[in-house]
Order: C-alpha cells, then structure tokens, then sequence
C-alpha cells in the first residue's frame, strides 16, 4: 500500500490537468483521447462550458480536482 501512497504523492496538484506525469503521455496517446479530457479547465469553466449537462461526453474530466478519499485504504476493497 505504501507505494501506491508514494506514488500518488508525486502528482503535481498546482493546477489542471489533476494526472499523475507518469500517466499523462499514455493518456493523451491516440485512441485514449477519445476516454480523458487532458484539458486546464478548472471548476468553474467546466461547470460553465458546453460539457456540463452534455451526457453526449462521457470522457473523463480530469481538470477537476478529485474528493478526498474516505476510510483506510490499507484496508480498502477498491480504489479509484
């Protein structure tokens, strides 16, 4: 469990895009693009942007800051 903290320690959250930089290249590859927005939106531009309420774009926001996690996850049955 302690190097999946470790890791996670590493990614920079001084702004969007909120991906870990070990993950982002493979990310923004082609064919995956299509499942990440790999974009600087923050909060508030997305919530005003043509994706919120657009059910059509189902691609994972990742310029939103996740929610903190909830319980131990030594003990966790699942992590996203």
């Amino acid at each position: 469990m302690n190097s999946l903290v470790n890791f996670w320690r590493k990614i920079p959250l001084d702004g969007p895009p909120y991906i870990h930089t070990e993950d982002k290249e493979a990310l923004e590859a082609e064919g995956l693009a299509n499942y990440f927005d790999c974009s600087t939106d923050t909060f508030e531009s997305f919530v005003i942007g043509e994706r919120f309420g657009n059910f059509e774009d189902n691609r994972f926001q990742n310029g939103l800051l996740p929610q903190p996690h909830m319980g131990f996850l030594g003990t966790a049955d699942i992590v996203i």
